[in-house]
């Protein structure tokens, strides 16, 4: 058997529920094309779907990184300056706070 090419169209027998045919059947007529082009075509989408939510939720992860990241900036700045003025106030020895390591800190 030949291999097909990307471009090929390859016939399936495809079983489901009559409920669902019957929802994408209407669906068909309502966008004035056939049973095979309404499944084609929403298939295709649940693909882009798929990819573009993987988009969303790494430039999510990369987002939230960033504020926390900042966050931990913000909070050794207050650390350093809480200890600088206890420097002042002569209690160095009692609270002494050490900055907070990030996860991909050395250290």
């Amino acid at each position: 058997m030949a291999k097909r090419k990307p471009t090929d169209i390859a016939q399936m027998n495809l079983r489901l529920p009559e409920k669902l045919r019957k929802m994408i059947e209407v669906e068909a007529k309502k966008n004035g094309w056939s049973l095979n082009r309404e499944l084609v075509r929403r298939l295709e989408k649940s693909f882009v779907d798929q990819l573009t939510e993987q988009i969303i939720e790494s430039a999510a992860l990369r987002f939230s990184k960033e504020v926390l990241e900042g966050q931990l900036t913000m909070m050794n700045a207050m650390i350093s300056e809480f200890n600088d003025i206890n420097r002042a106030l002569g209690r160095s020895s009692v609270l002494d706070i050490k900055p907070i390591k990030g996860k991909d800190s050395n250290g």
